[in-house]
């Protein structure tokens, strides 16, 4: 898990990982979520990880997935940002918008 201090820093950091691992035979899976946490113990915790781990849970090997609320505060820019989908995030009460992300 990393901290970043905008949607769009992770974002862009999101897509430079994809970019580094994509001529190895790595796969990285990443999900991102913007919202607040708590941070006790040099850990973060709270329901905005949580939303990020079942978010990446969701993401197959090379793909960034973002929740509707990162990808608007993003403003739109740091990649291009697939149709929303509506998924259900255990443990998470609802349903949950989705995005897929790809270098613009």
């Amino acid at each position: 898990m990393t901290v970043f201090s905008s949607a769009r820093d992770a974002i862009d950091s999101a897509l430079e990982a994809q970019s580094a691992v994509s001529s190895t035979e790595l796969t990285v899976r990443i999900g991102l979520h913007t919202g607040d946490s708590l941070r006790r113990d040099g850990d973060y915790y709270g329901v905005a990880v949580n939303k990020a781990a079942r978010i990446a849970g969701i993401a197959a090997g090379g793909e960034i997935i973002v929740s509707a609320v990162t990808a608007e505060l993003s403003g739109g820019q740091g990649g291009h940002f697939g149709p929303a989908r509506t998924v259900s995030l255990k443990g998470l009460a609802g349903t949950h918008e989705i995005l897929t992300v790809e270098a613009s």
